[in-house]
């Protein structure tokens, strides 16, 4: 069980439960929580030093192990973690 505390990012913690429950490597991880903010694959090869192609295909896998179909589930998933731990 993760403890959340006080201070810390509900974004964060959201996006750090999902890519622990669907088994995201840490890489996946990283990735995920970029897409999660609206980021696009071009930015998040260039902020994580990576390929374009290496990105997509990180996010390939990130949909695989959610079971999501486009980034707009990718955020929908988050803010309904984020609203279910608010409750």
């Amino acid at each position: 069980m993760n403890i959340v505390y006080r201070n810390e990012d509900p974004w964060a913690r959201a996006c750090a439960d999902i890519a622990d429950e669907a088994g995201l490597t840490a890489r996946e991880a990283e990735v995920f929580t970029l897409l999660s903010r609206g980021r696009t694959v071009s930015y998040i090869a260039k902020k994580l030093a990576i390929t374009p192609n290496t990105a997509k295909g990180y996010t390939k896998s990130i949909y695989a192990k959610t079971c999501i179909h486009s980034r707009q589930d990718l955020i929908d998933l988050t803010e309904a973690r984020i609203a279910a731990s608010e409750h």
